[in-house]
């Protein structure tokens, strides 16, 4: 993040516009991380936000829905496996979440403000997947579902750690 190269409004709201209609492994979104908009006066860091705010909500979105079809898929076909790499894509996609953070011509209002509003969506998801968990658990005490709640909570520890 060194070597942040100056582009345009509209390039960058180009490639933010980009990532969102081609998905979470796009080559813009590996330039939104090397990329600062040209800036213009106070009301801009706003405008930044805006923009990054639809992002983050666009990538957030995208990676819990990829998390349960993959947790959906690993129940149906009973392999934990499943489940172990699905949460280490999400980690991984919680990283490129924020990777404004490394920019440092970010403003820190910017900064803090969606990292704030980031980490207070994922508690939510968090407690949502936990209070799942716990009904599935009292639903069906097998094996299996015991081992898979377990995969799961560890792994929602470890991206809890993370923030």
């Amino acid at each position: 993040m060194d070597n942040v190269k100056y582009i345009s409004y509209e390039d960058w709201i180009s490639l933010i516009s980009g990532v969102m209609t081609k998905g979470l492994a796009c080559e813009e979104l590996n330039e939104l991380k090397e990329v600062y908009p040209y800036s213009f006066g106070n009301s801009y860091d706003m405008m930044i936000y805006n923009q990054l705010a639809k992002l983050e909500e666009y990538m957030l979105r995208e990676s819990v829905g990829r998390l349960q079809k993959q947790m959906t898929l690993c129940l149906e076909e009973m392999d934990l496996e499943i489940a172990e790499v699905a949460f280490s894509r999400f980690r991984k996609h919680y990283i490129n979440c924020m990777f404004f953070l490394q920019i440092p011509d970010y403003s820190k209002s910017v900064k803090s403000k969606i990292s704030e509003e980031i980490i207070r969506n994922l508690k939510f998801f968090i407690e949502s997947f936990i209070k799942y968990l716990k009904r599935i658990e009292y639903a069906d005490n097998s094996v299996f579902i015991q081992d898979y709640v377990y995969i799961c909570k560890k792994n929602l520890k470890k991206i809890k750690n993370m923030y």
